[in-house]
């Protein structure tokens, strides 16, 4: 079995919220398959497996091997998939259910979004600056070939000074972002900028010598350069759209997010399905124009406990959010 190390953020939570019968259910964003394995036990325990399927979703085909090895006891209850969670709709149409009968709702859907330990702690893979390594942070493997045509080294050196300080501002939230892009048009003038240790290097120069202040930094601007490069924000609006269509009544979408931005795109998004919209102030009206089509089962994010913080540092910044169609 191919070793995929990933350990789950906010697990029990999730799945307690996640889990409300038998159907389909899709994990977004596969991983290790911790969440899956999860999801399948509980529906196991709840007498609902033989009438489930769980559909599971990952970019790696790293993921998708070691998935399966840990899940293959389930059997015909669960469907892999190599792909991104933006083609939600045509995954779900063409598969069939235990019963052999094509597909056309879910019951439920979980996103786990942000970088998985095991791509991190790959220096090949490029998303850290704390390990050398090439400019890459595509998350799409394929045969051992990385399959998107843009890279963050394309990102790094081939964008011009004011779109890389835009993605800097926009996805990093960095406010040296114009700075720092002038510090990397420099420099690649006279070298290209090829690994994750020579462009922590090129930011470091623009911020103070402060270690936290640095780490702070160098954090938001991969993070920027990750998002542009795999299109994070706009895959995950149009998979949170096309899951809210094929959703069952009753059905739900749990959301576990890592920083603002993602969360903004789904907060904003399960408030604009949990309100009526009863038109301008002043003009009364008998029935709203459009009522909710959804309920917030958290009014507030759910936020990991203590004791999960300490024993994994990636939940730190963890939120969920779980919404249901109504």
């Amino acid at each position: 079995m191919t070793q995929f190390y990933h350990r789950p953020v906010l697990l029990e939570e999730a799945v307690a919220h996640l889990v409300t019968g038998a159907g389909v259910y899709v994990d977004a964003t596969l991983g290790g398959g911790g969440h899956s394995f999860q999801i399948l036990n509980r529906l196991k325990e709840t007498g609902h497996l033989d009438r489930s399927l769980l559909i599971g979703i990952d970019k790696d085909r790293s993921a998708i091997q070691a998935a399966s090895g840990r899940l293959e006891g389930f059997g015909q209850h669960v469907l892999l998939t190599e792909g991104s969670f933006a083609e939600l709709d045509a995954i779900v149409h063409s598969a069939t259910g235990p019963d052999g009968a094509p597909l056309d709702r879910i019951r439920g859907m979980l996103f786990d979004l942000g970088v998985s330990s095991h791509q991190i702690d790959r220096p090949e893979r490029g998303f850290s600056f704390q390990r050398q390594g090439p400019l890459d942070m595509r998350m799409s493997i394929a045969s051992g070939r990385l399959e998107s045509s843009l890279s963050a080294g394309h990102v790094v050196n081939e964008y011009d000074e004011a779109e890389l300080a835009r993605i800097f501002f926009e996805y990093g939230e960095e406010h040296r972002s114009r700075q720092i892009a002038k510090k990397i048009v420099e420099t690649r003038r006279q070298k290209s900028i090829e690994t994750t240790g020579e462009l922590a290097e090129v930011i470091r120069r623009c911020t103070l010598r402060n270690p936290v202040e640095q780490t702070k930094t160098l954090a938001r601007v991969f993070q920027a350069i990750r998002i542009e490069v795999n299109g994070e924000l706009s895959e995950l609006s149009d998979a949170l759209e096309q899951a809210y269509n094929l959703l069952e009544p009753g059905g739900r979408i749990v959301v576990i997010s890592y920083h603002s931005l993602e969360d903004r795109v789904v907060k904003t998004f399960f408030k604009e399905h949990a309100e009526e919209d009863w038109g301008p102030k002043g003009v009364p009206l008998k029935e709203p124009l459009r009522r909710a089509t959804m309920k917030l089962i958290t009014k507030k994010p759910l936020l990991p406990g203590e004791e999960e913080t300490r024993e994994n540092t990636r939940a730190r910044s963890a939120k969920m959010r779980v919404a249901e169609k109504i």
